[in-house]
């Protein structure tokens, strides 16, 4: 059969793709930030490029766009930090960048690192920070100098660097901070005795070496093309129009997901379902994705085409040869939930995770979750189809395209090299 032969040449089958090796892991420090009973308050997410726990920072801005990135759209926030708080390092630049909008307020702690110039701009424009809901934070404080005093009324929480300070000093500075209605956290605490004199001292919050090491966590990277970053990003920044975003994202399958990781985020739920590419782009909106797009860019993703990646490639082709077996049936109306079923359907192996972890973290409607789970509905037929053809050795394959005629399968091979050609061209 022509079809067959064709395929062949074509698009692995789903057990070859899934073998190969991943291209490049994403990596994120994670240390607990403990309450005065030793319970989980939250974790402070570290930078890190590898299972190696340490990491050497040269430009600070990278490293926390990276922990963004990482956090937010790689991992998800479930995975990162589930219900927790998450305290993120931040410098000047970061704090007066728009990309910090992106995060969750709800779940986010900003700590200004120890080195940031708390002038009185930067003091004026954490004030209105904190009037927008954010939470802030002094990092690594040793004493409280005037600039500290000033940023009291102003930041949630003060973690003091017990390694630089003697302890019998920590009450004057808990108490001072205390008076300004600000949490404490001790950090770098490595014993027992350092623990419980801080305690008895009235620190809040507790973290260090004493109770937990950073730990690493990873997952397989989602890493969109930078071509089609670049060009969406100048495209967000025009007048623009919905559905040529739509078609840009289409072509980065891993985008797709990370959209709808962001549509899902804390503060963006809403009673209606996602059901295609376009329902998530209006509920997160432009400038949120111009924020995920500018973080995405910033991380540094190192691929330029997708064609690095055989998966991701055989997502983008599945989830466009769906969309057009979609058309072909006279189901038009269902041609963009066909398309995210065919991405989000090898989405899994994507993201290095089980279907169902998966779909807990995307807010999906109802038929786009049947249709991945059991195969449901008219696209949970096409998925279906698309999947014996890929698999079209397998006997159950064989009996379902010998149900076609030589008209069809002949159609179908012209959408299947087609669908080649335009993933082949992202």
């Amino acid at each position: 059969m022509e079809f067959l032969e064709t395929e062949a040449h074509g698009v692995s089958s789903l057990t070859n793709l899934t073998s190969q090796e991943s291209p490049e892991n994403v990596f994120l420090g994670r240390q607990p930030i403990l309450g005065r009973d030793r319970e989980l308050i939250a974790y402070e997410l570290l930078f890190r490029t590898s299972f190696n726990n340490a990491a050497m920072v040269v430009d600070d801005f990278a490293a926390t766009a990276h922990v963004i990135d990482s956090a937010f759209l790689s991992l998800g926030i479930q995975q990162a930090i589930g219900k927790k708080t998450a305290f993120i390092n931040v410098n000047a630049d970061i704090l007066k960048s728009d990309i910090i909008n992106i995060l969750p307020r709800e779940q986010v702690v900003l700590e200004i690192l120890e080195h940031v110039d708390l002038s009185d701009e930067l003091i004026k424009h954490c004030q209105q920070m904190k009037q927008n809901g954010y939470r802030l934070a002094l990092d690594d404080v040793i004493n409280l100098r005037p600039e500290h005093i000033s940023m009291l009324s102003t930041v949630d929480y003060v973690k003091f660097d017990i390694r630089e300070i003697q302890l019998d000093e920590m009450r004057p500075l808990i108490e001072m901070a205390h008076a300004h209605s600000v949490k404490v956290i001790a950090e770098k605490v490595e014993t027992e005795e350092e623990f419980q004199t801080c305690h008895d001292s009235g620190t809040d919050y507790f973290q260090g070496y004493f109770f937990a090491r950073p730990t690493v966590i990873s997952a397989r990277a989602a890493r969109p093309p930078r071509p089609i970053l670049i060009s969406l990003l100048k495209y967000l920044h025009t007048e623009v129009d919905v559905r040529i975003i739509e078609s840009m994202i289409k072509g980065a399958p891993d985008l797709t997901v990370r959209l709808l990781r962001l549509a899902n985020a804390v503060g963006m739920r809403s009673p209606v379902k996602i059901s295609s590419i376009r329902g998530a782009i209006l509920r997160v909106g432009i400038t949120q994705i111009r924020r995920m797009v500018s973080i995405s860019l910033l991380a540094r993703s190192q691929y330029s085409d997708i064609s690095v990646d055989p998966i991701v490639q055989a997502a983008a082709i599945r989830g466009h040869l769906m969309e057009n077996l979609a058309l072909a049936k006279g189901l038009s109306a269902l041609r963009e939930e066909a398309f995210m079923v065919g991405i989000l359907s090898l989405a899994a192996p994507v993201f290095g995770a089980s279907m169902t972890e998966l779909l807990q973290v995307l807010d999906l409607d109802d038929s786009l979750r049947e249709a991945l789970v059991s195969r449901l509905g008219p696209t949970g037929e096409l998925l279906t189809f698309v999947e014996a053809c890929e698999n079209f050795d397998a006997p159950e394959s064989q009996t379902l395209l010998r149900r076609l005629s030589p008209a069809e399968l002949k159609e179908i091979n012209r959408m299947q090299a087609e669908a080649v050609i335009w993933a082949s061209s992202l």
